[in-house]
C-alpha cells in the first residue's frame, strides 16, 4: 500500500500538465481526499510516488550528452538536494530500467504527458526542449545551459506531482499569465510568485532556483533530505603579522594546529593544547571568535564557555597563550549559543577589535577591547528581533562597503550590513561608540528565492577597489557578483561558472575560505574538497581562475566538515 506524508503546509496543486507547447494532457481519474478543516485541502493521492522513493530514470535516445549531464545536475542541485527522493540510472532506456521515468530531448516545447506516479513506465512521457525555443533564447539573460537547466527543473517538478502554480483559484488579480494544463486538486499554503512552477514568476522558471515554498512543499510530500556539513562561515585569521592570512584548525581533543601561509599554500608550523574539546561541548554553537584584541595586527582567539566567560588567547606570532577571561551574562542557558549573536568589528576606532552582542529583542551591547579582555561600554536598539526572523538564515555581514580608512589607525573600518527576508539591505556604521543606521538598498536576494540557507554568500573584494563585495553562490555553482559602489551592492551581469554545485556537496560544510594567501592585499578564494585538498582560486572581476592545489589532512572522513573546526 502506498504511504503518503502528512501535509500541513505545501505549495502546489496536483494535476496533469503540458508546458511550452499548446497541447493539454488528458486528465486521469483520481481519488479525492478531504483534509484539514482550516484550508479545504484536496489531494490526488494516486499522483504521489511510493514512499520511500527510488525511481529509475532513462533516456529514450542517444546523443545530447552535454544536455543530459546538465539535466542530471539540475535535478541534483534542486529537488534532489531537498527531498528524500532519488532518481537512479540516467542511462539509455532498456528492459531493466524502463519502468520509471522515460525522458527525451526534442526540438519542440517541453512537457510531461502526466503528473507524478502516472508517468511510471510511459514511453517518451517526459520531454525536454533543445536550444533555443520560443520562450528561452539567448537574449543576454539566458544562456543555453541556464535555459536547459531551468526547463528540466520545471518539468521534473511535474514528474514529482506538481502542477502549474498559476492555475490555482486563489491567484491574485495582478497575476495575468495564462493558465495551462489541467486544474489541480490541492491548494496548500499561499500562492507562490517565486515558484519554479509558476509562469507568473518574473524570471522564467525562477532561473532554476527553488523558492522557499517549493522546498517546503517537496519536503512535506516526500520527506526532507538532510545534507551533512557545518553551517558556520569561516573567520579569517592573521597569526604572525606578515600580511598573509593563516589558519587555525581545532581537533576534537582541543588541540589547535597552526597552519601558516608561505605565500602559495598553508604549511603546518606547530600546535598548542586547550581544554576546548568536543566532549565538553566546544564543537557546536557560538564558541570561538577571531579578533585582534591587542591591536598589534595579529589575530587573537576568543573562546566563550557555556557560562558566558570569554577566554582571550593572544597570538605571539608563533603560538597562542592564554591572557585572561571576561565574565558576562551571555550564557548558553540564556540563548547565546545559537543563531546570530556575536559580531567582531572595531567600534570605537582605536585599532583593537570589539564584540557586538545581539539580544533576542534586537538590542545590541558593545564590548570593547582593553588590550587583553573585553569591557562592556554601550548599548543600542534595533528592529532585528528573533521573533522577526533575525536569528537564522543569512542576515548579517561584517564588511567594508565604503573603503574608508580610519585617520587614527590607518586601517579600513567595517560596517554591519543586514539583509531582511525580502532582500532589502541596511548599512549600520559606527559613530565611535555604537552603530547607527546609515543607508539602505534593495536586491533580489530574498528568502522566497532560496537565499536564506546554505553557503550562499562570500564577503571579499573581487575587483580590488578596497571595498568589500558580496559573492553569491547559486545552486548550479554559478557565482554572481554584487559589487560595492561605496553605498550599496549592485549586481553585475556576468556570472562565473564554477564546480561549486549544491548537488556536488558545496551547500554545507567547511568548503570556502576567503584569504589573503600571498600578502598582496587581495583575497584569494580557497576551497576544501572532501579529500582535504585545498584549491586556490583568483578572481578577475568577472570570472574565477583556478591557480593550484595543495594537500592537507583535513578530510571529511576524519570529521573536518562538521562543527567548530577552522579559524
Amino acid at each position: 500500500m502506498k504511504q503518503v506524508f502528512a501535509k500541513s503546509v505545501g505549495l502546489l496543486a496536483f494535476a496533469l500538465a503540458g508546458c511550452d507547447s499548446d497541447r493539454m494532457a488528458e486528465t486521469e481519474a483520481a481519488a479525492v481526499v478531504t483534509t484539514s478543516a482550516e484550508q479545504e485541502l484536496y489531494v490526488a493521492t494516486d499522483a504521489i510516488w511510493y514512499i520511500p522513493t527510488t525511481v529509475p530514470v532513462c533516456w529514450e535516445d542517444a546523443g545530447n550528452d552535454l544536455e543530459k549531464q546538465w539535466a542530471r545536475e539540475a535535478w541534483e542541485d534542486s529537488w534532489g538536494a531537498e527531498a528524500n527522493f532519488v532518481f537512479t540510472g540516467w542511462d539509455r532506456c532498456n528492459s531493466s530500467n524502463d519502468h520509471g521515468l522515460r525522458m527525451e530531448f526534442r526540438n519542440q516545447g517541453a512537457a510531461v504527458d502526466h503528473l507524478g506516479y502516472f508517468l511510471q513506465g510511459q514511453e517518451r512521457a517526459v520531454h525536454f526542449n533543445l536550444w533555443p525555443n520560443g520562450q528561452c533564447d539567448e537574449d543576454g539573460l539566458f544562456t543555453r545551459k541556464r535555459c536547459v537547466r531551468s526547463t528540466v527543473i520545471h518539468e521534473l517538478g511535474h514528474a514529482l506531482g506538481f502542477a502549474h502554480e498559476q492555475n490555482r483559484d486563489d491567484r491574485p488579480p495582478t497575476a495575468t499569465c495564462d493558465t495551462q494544463g489541467s486544474e489541480g486538486h490541492v491548494t496548500v499554503g499561499p500562492w507562490d510568485w517565486d515558484s519554479v512552477m509558476n509562469y507568473c514568476n518574473p524570471v522564467r522558471n525562477g532561473d532554476g532556483e527553488l523558492s522557499y515554498w517549493d522546498r517546503v512543499g517537496v519536503k512535506q510530500y516526500y520527506g526532507a533530505r538532510e545534507l551533512p556539513g557545518a553551517r558556520e562561515s569561516f573567520q579569517r585569521m592573521r597569526i604572525n603579522g606578515d600580511a598573509r592570512d593563516d589558519l587555525l584548525a581545532r581537533r576534537a581533543d582541543g588541540t589547535f594546529d597552526i597552519w601558516l601561509s608561505n605565500g602559495s599554500a598553508l604549511v603546518y608550523s606547530g600546535s598548542f593544547s586547550t581544554g576546548y574539546t568536543d566532549a565538553w561541548g566546544w564543537n557546536d554553537g557560538n564558541r570561538f571568535l577571531v579578533a585582534d584584541v591587542t591591536g598589534d595586527g595579529q589575530s587573537d582567539l576568543l573562546a566563550r564557555n557555556a557560562f558566558g566567560g570569554f577566554d582571550t588567547w593572544v597570538s605571539n606570532g608563533t603560538t597562542f597563550t592564554y591572557a585572561g577571561t571576561t565574565s558576562t551574562a551571555l550564557t548558553d542557558v540564556n540563548g547565546w549559543n545559537e543563531g546570530h549573536r556575536f559580531f567582531v568589528m572595531d567600534v570605537n576606532g582605536d585599532g583593537k577589535d570589539d564584540v557586538l552582542a545581539r539580544y533576542a529583542n534586537g538590542a545590541f551591547e558593545v564590548y570593547t577591547s582593553n588590550g587583553l579582555t573585553l569591557t562592556y561600554s554601550a548599548a543600542f536598539t534595533t528592529r532585528f528581533r528573533d521573533d522577526e526572523g533575525w536569528n537564522e538564515g543569512h542576515r548579517f555581514f561584517v564588511m567594508d562597503i565604503d573603503g574608508a580608512i580610519s585617520p587614527t589607525t590607518g586601517r579600513r573600518s567595517k560596517e554591519l550590513l543586514t539583509r531582511d527576508g525580502g532582500g532589502a539591505f541596511e548599512v549600520w556604521r559606527s559613530n565611535g561608540s555604537v552603530l547607527v543606521y546609515a543607508s539602505a538598498f534593495s536586491t533580489m536576494l530574498n528568502n522566497a528565492r532560496g537565499w536564506d540557507e546554505g553557503h550562499r554568500f562570500i564577503v571579499m573584494d573581487v575587483d580590488y577597489d578596497n571595498r568589500d563585495d558580496l559573492v553569491a553562490r547559486r545552486s548550479d555553482g554559478d557565482l554572481s557578483f554584487w559589487r560595492s559602489n561605496g553605498t550599496a551592492l549592485v549586481e553585475q551581469a556576468a556570472r562565473a561558472e564554477t564546480p561549486f554545485r549544491t548537488g556536488a556537496g558545496w551547500k554545507f560544510g567547511h568548503r570556502f575560505f576567503p584569504m589573503n594567501l600571498d600578502g598582496s592585499g587581495r583575497l584569494e578564494l580557497l576551497t576544501r574538497e572532501p579529500s582535504g585538498t585545498f584549491t586556490v582560486w583568483n578572481f578577475t572581476g568577472t570570472s574565477l581562475i583556478q591557480l593550484w592545489t595543495f594537500p592537507t589532512p583535513f578530510t571529511d572522513a576524519n570529521g573536518w566538515n562538521e562543527g567548530n573546526r577552522f579559524y
